[in-house]
């Protein structure tokens, strides 16, 4: 048994050493740079730092770790503060970078040394070279320096920056077409594209991507939005069908002409079992309204009798179905459901009406549905 345990005690630590071994370099040269500068490495979507060095004259490196399936866009910031040459984006995966430039500070300087970078590099180069797009930096700087005093002239430059984010997202999108492999192209589509983009055309790209290419954290950002607009308030509720505790199949289709709230929650989760009585108290209220709750459990495959005993411990009278799954749970994941409880209300017509009503506001949207309790 020692012998086990010890086998079972060096394996762990072997493996959380190489879970903890660094899997990316930044190797920076720069002419000029003075010694004893701090670069910092920082995260592009939350900011905060992750690494950082102290450089020596025209140089300095960074060694850090990004988890397989994480890549990422990621800034690299000399000292504090912003001005025109301190800061530069990149993005990392697995492989080692090399930064070169003339200088002061990232002006003109370039990043290479992976199939991530080389594929930005040849973006930024063609999307130079765009005639649609000639021009645009010069606009961008006139924006920067323009005053909304001269109301006119100020409105005019905003409809030229306007068409010219147009034809910026236009040639993005274009380009990640026509790179369907490239693992930068789930970044772009998160960080290159305007609002003129709609979701649904988005999508069409992003479904054409490799697999490989949506192995990456803004390609999960890319899945999160597009589950987020199916499932938004005044869009068509998703239909799913999955069974009850008898085995019974239950088609969300079947309650449609009522208002359904449909209940995301598990025996096992403590904040779904103390929203319960509020539940409960809502629908004693409002069944008689033309309004039910459906349960959707996400449970675990041994504990279906647990998910029943809940059931009638916490007198929850109304439909109940489960995949039992867990938190695969195929209608948690239509629904972009990643933390419970949590309900969607979806009215008579089958649309999105509120989402994650808690307490009193489920009572209070109620109200403002159906009118008050009782009448």
């Amino acid at each position: 048994m020692i012998k086990n345990a010890t086998l079972i005690s060096l394996f762990v630590l072997t493996a959380l050493a190489a879970l903890a071994q660094k899997n990316v370099t930044i190797e920076g040269r720069i002419k000029g740079l003075p010694a004893g500068q701090t670069v910092y490495l920082s995260s592009q979507v939350s900011g905060s730092d992750t690494d950082s060095a102290t450089t020596t004259s025209g140089r300095f490196s960074i060694s850090t770790r990004v988890l397989p399936g994480e890549g990422n866009g990621y800034m690299l910031q000399i000292g504090r503060g912003h001005n025109h040459y301190n800061g530069m984006y990149i993005y990392l995966d697995e492989g080692n970078l090399h930064i070169s430039g003339n200088g002061p500070g990232f002006k003109d300087a370039r990043a290479t040394g992976t199939r991530a970078m080389n594929d930005y590099n040849s973006f930024e180069t063609e999307m130079g070279k765009a005639p649609q797009l000639k021009g645009r930096l010069e606009l961008y700087k006139r924006l920067h320096a323009s005053s909304a005093k001269d109301s006119v002239s100020y409105k005019a430059l905003q409809y030229e920056v306007q068409k010219m984010r147009e034809a910026e997202s236009a040639f993005t999108l274009n380009w990640v077409k026509d790179h369907p492999a490239s693992p930068i192209s789930a970044y772009l589509m998160t960080t290159r594209l305007g609002r003129e983009v709609t979701v649904a055309e988005k999508e069409t790209v992003y479904n054409a991507l490799t697999e490989s290419a949506r192995n990456n954290a803004p390609a999960r950002m890319l899945e999160t939005e597009f589950r987020n607009a199916k499932t938004a308030v005044g869009t068509i509720a998703p239909l799913f069908t999955q069974n009850d505790t008898l085995g019974k199949p239950v088609n969300l289709a079947d309650f449609r002409g009522k208002y359904v709230l449909v209940d995301f929650w598990a025996n096992w989760c403590v904040p779904c079992r103390a929203e319960n009585p509020n539940v409960v108290e809502a629908f004693k209220q409002y069944q008689s309204r033309n309004f039910t709750v459906l349960g959707v459990a996400f449970e675990r495959p041994d504990e279906k009798n647990k998910w029943i005993k809940a059931i009638h411990d916490d007198e929850l009278t109304w439909t109940h179905v489960s995949d039992l799954r867990f938190w695969d749970n195929a209608a948690g994941k239509l629904y972009g459901i990643r933390s419970i409880p949590a309900n969607v209300l979806i009215g008579p017509d089958g649309l999105i009406v509120a989402k994650n009503l808690r307490g009193k506001e489920l009572f209070r949207k109620l109200e403002e549905l159906l009118g008050p309790a009782g009448e």
